[in-house]
């Protein structure tokens, strides 16, 4: 599926929404257009393919899914439920944080490119580090700072 067409799914007011004022005005002030694909492929200029990180996107795509998508979405995720409306926020639940497991998921059951998920980086760094201090003034525990000198 294009994310366009997801997108397009949302309806005028909620694009209308996710587009903000400013992007709003500039679409409106074009010559008669469709409204609704017009805003989709502005909002997806905004936020590119980081799109489905945003939450308020991600919460207009499941309420958007039909009864036989959100039986098949929530299969995916490991999640049940017995009406259209209970999986439905089952998997708003589960996709109110998003990870790169999540995002697969979700790229997948829309069948977009790789490209929409997110991409996580390793940390080079040591989990942990050693810190020798020297000199006058002494760090206590809590965090606060005390000079040994005055005390």
């Amino acid at each position: 599926m294009d994310i366009v067409q997801c997108l397009r799914r949302f309806g005028a007011p909620n694009l209308r929404e996710l587009a903000g004022e400013t992007l709003l005005r500039a679409v409106e002030a074009c010559a008669p257009t469709n409204m609704e694909k017009d805003l989709s492929e502005v909002i997806l200029m905004r936020y590119g393919k980081g799109i489905l990180g945003v939450k308020a996107v991600r919460q207009m795509l499941i309420d958007t899914l039909s009864e036989a998508e959100a039986l098949e979405l929530t299969r995916e995720c490991g999640l049940s439920g017995t009406s259209h409306i209970e999986r439905c926020i089952k998997l708003q639940q589960y996709f109110v944080s998003f990870s790169a497991e999540k995002s697969k998921q979700l790229v997948s059951f829309l069948q977009l490119p790789s490209s929409f998920e997110i991409v996580t980086s390793r940390d080079p760094r040591e989990t942990t580090e050693t810190l020798n201090g020297e000199g006058e003034p002494m760090l206590s525990s809590k965090g606060t700072f005390t000079n040994t000198k005055n005390s």
